[in-house]
């Protein structure tokens, strides 16, 4: 073995970077197709969902950290004196602080894709799976963690080749500033969407209304959150405007720890001649036959108010699946309609009726009104509760009525004389 090492240091240059291509090919091979293929078996026996994900990613990186080991030691074994030395000056990083650095950030590459991949998985198992608000996906905290680990090793790896990474930093505070004016709208977009996913009020595959706009979740964005209408419109909506608007989520409102249960509102109107009782007892039967409403909770119908035309009564139902709401109340209004006109109820609609002249007033009717008034009037005056002030005005407006009523009765005398003239001119 010492005479093949021998033999070995004595190889000229060219020789050296020969014999260092085939032990990194030969190395790479014994990788490839044996310490992998056993790691790739082992993975496939692996419960966790995030093996497979990870497996790849990690073997790039180990066949990347394999090569780089290996251009290390054939620059220490080409030519060892001077890899501790300055490159350029006595102050300057050596070859060997370059390496160091190059691994520091192997190292932290490999971290930061193994929280990518595990983290989330890790917290997802933390939740608890019956809570009816429901686990997100940790995307922040994912990020967070990247975020640390990579400012961390990129810190290292350039105090390794002395590049004072802070110091960097602060030189770039004024352009910093005037970016982030530039990109003001942009920036609160991606802050927002941290601030979303801190929150969780809504997930992919939810059900949420945002102003005018209802729609599925289809996808949460850095910059904006997209839904997919009933109309398969695809609405894009920016998270600063999530953040600031009132939002219903369908699928966060059951309870019992049945986050999909929704509850159905349905107000009917009917006839006052309608007996309640009857009302409800129709309503119930026809929410129990319903193939979407559940059995539990039960149905329940109340009665809410006297409207101008009609007696209001409220249907509440539930379905196990927010999703259907449009259909059950569909088929309940179908039913409802049906057994309304087998039962012989009415559902009144207000009309209009165009009235041609003022109604007349029976003369007995107008003295009982007119003795009414001036008692009134009286009792207002002997209690003090009207001012003299209002009793002027009173019989100022008293006044002009009665000129009012006389120009018209002698408006309409002059047209009744003026008929029959025209007649007998014709």
């Amino acid at each position: 073995v010492w005479e093949v090492l021998e033999q070995i240091s004595g190889l000229d240059f060219d020789e050296k970077i020969g014999f260092a291509a085939a032990v990194l090919v030969f190395i790479l091979g014994f990788e490839i197709y044996v310490v992998m293929r056993v790691l790739e078996r082992f993975t496939d026996k692996h419960q966790a969902s995030w093996s497979d994900d990870l497996f790849k990613p990690l073997r790039n990186r180990f066949y990347l950290l394999t090569v780089v080991i290996t251009l290390n030691i054939t620059r220490w074994w080409l030519s060892p004196d001077d890899m501790f030395q300055s490159i350029s000056g006595e102050t300057a990083p050596s070859v060997q602080s370059y390496f160091y650095a190059t691994y520091i950030l192997l190292a932290t590459s490999i971290v930061s894709v193994s929280i990518k991949h595990v983290l989330p998985s890790t917290l997802a198992a933390i939740d608890s799976e019956t809570a009816v608000v429901l686990s997100g996906g940790h995307h922040l905290a994912v990020l967070v963690s990247r975020v640390v680990v990579w400012v961390a090793g990129i810190n290292l790896a350039f105090q390794e080749v002395q590049i004072e990474m802070f110091g960097m930093l602060a030189s770039l505070a004024v352009f910093s500033i005037f970016l982030g004016l530039a990109v003001q709208q942009t920036m609160g977009n991606i802050l927002n969407s941290f601030l979303l996913d801190i929150d969780h009020p809504f997930e992919v595959g939810d059900r949420i209304q945002v102003g005018e706009h209802r729609g599925i979740v289809v996808s949460m964005g850095v910059l904006s959150t997209k839904l997919l209408t009933l109309e398969e419109e695809l609405v894009v909506i920016p998270n600063n405007t999530l953040v600031g608007s009132t939002l219903i989520n369908s699928a966060r409102g059951g309870g019992d720890g049945k986050a999909d249960r929704v509850t159905l509102r349905l107000e009917i109107g009917v006839s006052f001649d309608e007996d309640p009782s009857h009302i409800k007892a129709i309503l119930l039967i026809v929410a129990h036959g319903c193939e979407y409403i559940l059995e539990k909770p039960r149905p329940r119908v109340l009665m809410t108010e006297f409207g101008d035309y009609s007696k209001k009564f409220m249907l509440y139902a539930w379905l196990d699946d927010y999703n259907n709401e449009r259909f059950a109340r569909d088929l309940l209004l179908m039913d409802i309609d049906a057994a309304f006109e087998r039962e012989g109820i009415q559902i009144p609609y207000p009309t209009t009726h165009e009235m041609r002249a003022l109604p007349s007033i029976d003369p007995e009717t107008l003295k009982v009104k007119n003795r009414a008034r001036r008692s009134s009037v009286a009792f207002m005056r002997k209690e003090g509760m009207l001012l003299d002030i209002e009793e002027e005005e009173r019989l100022r407006a008293e006044e002009v009525r009665s000129k009012l009523l006389m120009s018209l009765e002698k408006w309409g005398e002059d047209e009744d004389l003026g008929n029959p003239s025209s007649e007998d001119t014709g």
